[in-house]
């Protein structure tokens, strides 16, 4: 919401729901670094860090760990998916 990017905010703004396929590419997905392309797999720790961050909003806001994770865009790498499982097979 705090985005300063005119086609985040465009989006943001839209009557019809945003999906996220409107997003710029680079937005598409949190798993990888598509502001370039090819795009680039992010850092092994970041992705712990941020998979860390969903996994306890999500907890917070449902009072359960989530289950399944797929990205909007079914966009990750194979850091992003060996981490999910793992993370979330600890807070069971």
């Amino acid at each position: 919401m705090a985005s300063t990017d005119p086609s985040v905010m465009a989006w943001l703004a839209d009557e019809v729901p945003g999906t996220t396929e409107r997003l710029p590419s680079h937005m598409q997905s949190r798993w990888v670094d598509a502001s370039v392309l090819p795009s680039k797999a992010l850092d092994p720790a970041e992705v712990e860090v941020a998979i860390k961050e969903e996994t306890s909003l999500f907890q917070r806001l449902f009072g359960e760990p989530p289950r399944v994770a797929v990205p909007p865009t079914f966009v990750w790498t194979e850091d992003v998916e060996q981490a999910w499982p793992e993370r979330v097979w600890n807070l069971w």
